[in-house]
């Protein structure tokens, strides 16, 4: 009883640890591609090297017939975790705000526990589907509002916010299966080099006549070296590593809600990089979230 406590402690730490660098990835991206890197070459570069080292560290883990029984939902997850996923982040976090990013990646425990509930990984009650109701409404009026550092906006439409909103779709769904796939003996280890590794080598396809521009940047000094060195290691190959330990550990909802913490870091850290001071019009919709992820979380169905 007690080692279970105490993994769980750890589970949770590592939930928090992920929130932290996440919400500071926001604004390393954003600042690495205001000097010119594009969205695709960044997410390939942050792939193909990211799973690399996974693989690399945790060679003993790859286990080849595991690799061919479970192959499609690897490939899946790549495309839909990594892949697709990063060309509406990138895309996104270009038209908006790097708040307005982690504001909308609040919907990340919503979303988890709708593809988790469907996939029967989950069970709902009264209080959960309320939770999504008002978590869901939250993030329509953001994604359907003007405000952030929108560079396209289509009368009422914000592109920016809606890439970031699809980009959590997209990672919720690969986060889901790979609780499904992690039920038998496969390493998560060698699951996650493998998601990185296939979902930047796809991203090599759109990005490979941009990638000499990250290798460049890379030598400009020791600011951007930094930059790309926490984008790369941190915010990729620490953060997917710690996401699918975690799910090992814990629940879909359990682990997603630390999500939650993501805004309230991006907000502080700004002010502190940036000196940019949060719009009241981005607080509103994000208690609204809040409240309605505490509603699923203390749901016990």
């Amino acid at each position: 009883m007690q080692d279970d406590k105490k993994r769980n402690l750890l589970a949770y730490m590592g939930c928090a640890l992920v929130a932290l660098i996440f919400s500071f990835h926001y604004i390393a991206a954003k600042e690495v591609m205001s000097a010119g890197i594009t969205p695709y070459a960044l997410s390939s570069f942050r792939g193909i090297v990211g799973g690399l080292l996974i693989l690399l560290m945790f060679r003993k883990k790859i286990v080849v017939s595991h690799i061919r029984s479970n192959i499609v939902s690897i490939l899946i997850m790549g495309f839909l975790g990594f892949f697709i996923n990063q060309i509406f982040f990138m895309n996104g976090l270009k038209l908006s705000s790097a708040l307005n990013g982690a504001l909308i990646s609040n919907t990340i425990p919503v979303v988890s526990f709708i593809f988790a509930f469907f996939a029967g990984v989950e069970r709902g009650g009264l209080k959960k589907s309320l939770g999504v109701a008002i978590s869901f409404s939250c993030v329509t009026y953001l994604v359907f509002n003007g405000s952030g550092d929108t560079g396209s906006v289509h009368n009422f439409l914000n592109m920016g916010n809606l890439y970031i909103f699809l980009n959590v779709v997209s990672f919720c769904a690969a986060f889901v299966l790979g609780k499904k796939v992690m039920n038998g003996d496969i390493a998560f280890e060698m699951i996650t080099g493998l998601m990185l590794l296939f979902g930047g080598s796809l991203m090599l396809f759109v990005a490979r006549e941009e990638m000499l521009d990250v290798l460049i940047y890379l030598q400009r000094g020791k600011k951007e070296f930094l930059l790309i060195l926490f984008e790369t290691i941190m915010s990729t190959s620490v953060v997917y590593y710690l996401n699918l330990w975690t799910l090992k550990k814990l629940n879909v909802s359990k682990v997603t809600f630390f999500a939650y913490l993501q805004p309230i870091i991006t907000a502080i850290g700004e002010i502190f990089f940036l000196q940019k001071y949060p719009e009241l019009i981005a607080i509103i919709p994000f208690v609204g979230i809040l409240f309605g992820g505490v509603l699923i979380l203390r749901d016990n169905s």
